[in-house]
């Protein structure tokens, strides 16, 4: 019995050791994330002819950021029915219209608050509210959205190597195949039982238990849905879509600034972009996001001051779309929505 209790009592200290250790670490990455995008800014505030970023911004043409805005609106809907195929696997049916709902308000939350409770989590919490499944939304979430990424990955690796097999040899053609040829290999890799009992083995031999929730995490979302190929086509399928409305937002927020540059160069430009976006090393993408369309954009003649401003609206666009979402959840009513 009192070989039971000091068992327990090691337990339960282990336990808040462990807690204690992860919410400092969440702090230590949160100051570390504010600290590299304020370094960030600096880098992109000294690279820059302010006055003629402000000149950009001031003339731009309206018609065009309205129809970037369209586009981005209409890429909504085929994320919610991609959400729903995964959904509908685990005979979760909800209509498309509560999704989408759902979906603006994950928006309003990745705009507005930290990254930390972003809007995956968010719309994974509204709908274990209404159907008192924690485990069937978690998965659909994490599954939508990495088939997302790979279509990604997909479009940025057929450009790239477009691009290099065009002779153009530049550091950031080269980063990018090497980005996206990793990135849909790490994908495809992930979800094979092989690979995640390799690295079930290597995580648990050098103790890394913080790193190995979150692959594990993937493995099983991913598992869970890959044995239906009809859905998972359909999914990357509309994945693909979803990625030809953003690279149109691109050209079309281009040419609101009254930009030069053919459509063929967003399909290579905006896919590396926004995988770049999407690594969470900045709060909320700030500094970020400007350093990638200043980067990649410089490869092909664009001015920094004109790759900032597009990367400006490109960031209007979204916080626009989170606003939509502060309507969608102040309208919000709580209850089961069967489609």
């Amino acid at each position: 019995m009192i070989h039971d209790k000091e068992t327990l009592l090691k337990e339960t200290a282990s336990d808040m050791t462990d807690k204690t250790d992860n919410r400092t670490r969440q702090r230590l990455f949160l100051l570390g994330k504010i600290a590299f995008s304020i370094a960030l800014l600096a880098y992109i505030l000294s690279s820059i002819d302010l006055p003629a970023l402000g000149q950009s911004l001031k003339n731009i043409k309206l018609q065009y950021f309205s129809l970037a805005l369209l586009f981005f609106c209409l890429g909504l809907p085929l994320r919610t029915l991609r959400w729903s195929i995964f959904l509908r696997q685990k005979k979760v049916h909800i209509s498309q219209g509560r999704l989408l709902q759902l979906y603006f308000i994950g928006m309003f939350f990745n705009q507005f608050l930290p990254t930390s409770f972003g809007g995956d989590a968010v719309r994974t919490w509204f709908i274990h509210r209404e159907h008192r499944s924690a485990h069937i939304p978690a998965t659909s979430v994490v599954a939508e959205r990495l088939c997302g990424v790979f279509a990604l990955f997909c479009i940025g690796l057929v450009s790239s190597l477009y691009w290099l097999m065009s002779g153009t040899q530049s550091p950031v053609a080269v980063s990018a195949f090497t980005l996206c040829l990793s990135g849909v290999a790490g994908i495809l890799f992930l979800t094979a039982a092989p690979l995640h009992s390799l690295l079930t083995r290597l995580f648990h031999f050098f103790k890394m238990r913080w790193g190995w929730e979150p692959v594990d995490n993937i493995y099983h979302s991913c598992r869970e849905y890959t044995e239906n190929k009809p859905d998972i086509l359909r999914a990357v399928l509309l994945s693909l879509c979803t990625s030809a409305s953003s690279i149109l937002i691109g050209y079309y927020l281009s040419l609101a600034l009254s930009w030069g540059l053919p459509l063929s160069v967003f399909l290579f430009t905006i896919p590396i972009i926004t995988v770049i976006i999407m690594v969470p090393v900045t709060l909320g993408g700030v500094g970020l996001r400007e350093t990638a369309f200043l980067l990649v954009f410089s490869q092909f003649g664009v001015p920094g001051q004109k790759a900032v401003a597009l990367a400006l609206l490109w960031f209007a666009v979204n916080i626009l779309s989170g606003l939509a979402g502060g309507i969608c959840f102040a309208l919000y009513r709580a209850g089961k929505d069967d489609a």
